[in-house]
């Protein structure tokens, strides 16, 4: 199963890091995830799967927290 990184943006709205697969072929996806995340800001990966495929309402999209948990790392991107 595919595997994604996503975060909140800065308008509050979610935020999806599709890594491309020649970068994951010198790092690993939480490594792409870190450097493609803002210094300090929570990010979590998930499967893909549970994105929905329709993205009609893409800029209505919210992170469930809760449903979420802990963050899988915090990004390191200047």
């Amino acid at each position: 199963m595919d595997q994604l990184f996503i975060l909140e943006n800065d308008q509050g709205g979610v935020a999806v890091g599709y890594p491309a697969p020649e970068a994951l072929q010198i790092r690993t996806l939480f490594e792409v995830a870190q450097k493609g995340t803002p210094k300090g800001k929570p990010f979590w990966i998930i499967d893909e799967s549970y994105v929905v495929g329709d993205h009609t309402f893409f800029s209505a999209w919210e992170l469930d927290l809760e449903a979420l948990g802990e963050p899988s790392g915090y990004g390191i991107a200047e």
